[in-house]
């Protein structure tokens, strides 16, 4: 267990203070390539939770439960944390097991989850949508529908 000390949710609300711009200016290059890396690990933290068997869906990804360990012994920065509302993807059959609708936070929430989906429909690929809204705010995109 390591202790990291900031979360994204830090980082988004600091991160135009730490590359010295405003809030209305647009990411440069230097930045844009951090934050990119960034968004990469976090992809690579997914991915390892969505291939392995059964599959592992976290079902709360936001940038409160994405964690930065300032000093990482093993070159990984970024670590999934709040695990409390995480599943396994179990599939009998054509079947998937029944998971819980409506949990997670409702901003990252994927529509169909608000929407109550069919067993079938639930896996892990609702973490994909969350994983979307936290790249929105990592590169201060506000309007989904851009």
């Amino acid at each position: 267990m390591e202790l990291c000390s900031q979360s994204f949710k830090d980082f988004i609300e600091l991160k135009s203070k730490t590359f010295q711009r405003l809030t209305t200016q647009p990411i440069d290059c230097i930045e844009y390539y951090i934050t990119s890396h960034l968004m990469l690990e976090i992809c690579e933290c997914v991915d390892y939770l969505h291939t392995r068997k059964p599959p592992v869906i976290h079902r709360d990804l936001k940038p409160a439960n994405i964690l930065i360990n300032n000093k990482p012994t093993d070159n990984r920065f970024i670590k999934l944390g709040d695990f409390g509302l995480a599943t396994e993807h179990i599939r009998i059959g054509s079947q998937s097991k029944s998971h819980t609708k409506f949990v997670g936070t409702p901003d990252y929430m994927a529509p169909e989850v608000h929407n109550g989906i069919d067993r079938a429909s639930y896996n892990e690929k609702i973490d994909i949508y969350s994983m979307g809204m936290v790249l929105m705010g990592l590169f201060d995109l506000d309007d989904p529908n851009l």
